[in-house]
């Protein structure tokens, strides 16, 4: 759940990628318990609740007392690029367990979610999105 106005960060460059206990789960993918996305003016928090998988999304001026982040810069492959566009997403239940980032200055990218945030088994899963590309002409 977003507990912020997304317009405070939209547009800001991250300038560099923070996790809380990183680790690459049985089937190979990436999973944390927080993930911290900084910016000259806020840190992004995303963490999940323990008990409902919920992700909370909030934004802070410092880092405080998390002294024991991993930088995984490389892993995402993002510092430099402008924050765009957020979206929330519900599952059946009516639980807000994912949140999705675009990342960019201009349209489409801006517009277009490049990264899926679940939170799953009391972890955030990371998912890389891309559009699905036709490959032969749309049908009349």
């Amino acid at each position: 759940m977003l507990q912020f106005d997304w317009e405070e960060v939209n547009g800001l460059t991250v300038t560099e990628i923070l996790a809380d206990h990183p680790r690459k789960m049985l089937n190979g993918k990436f999973s944390a318990e927080a993930l911290y996305f900084v910016s000259s003016t806020g840190i992004i928090e995303i963490v999940v609740n323990w008990d409902t998988d919920e992700l909370i999304i909030r934004l802070l001026k410092t880092l405080g007392n998390k002294r024991f982040l991993t930088d995984i810069n490389s892993q995402f492959n993002l510092v430099g690029k402008r924050l765009a566009w957020s979206w929330q997403a519900k599952n059946y239940l009516g639980y807000s367990d994912m949140f999705l980032l675009a990342f960019g200055d201009v349209v489409p990218e801006a517009l277009q979610p490049q990264l899926a945030f679940i939170g799953e088994a009391s972890s955030i899963a990371v998912l890389s999105m891309s559009p699905l590309l036709m490959t032969e002409p749309a049908p009349k």
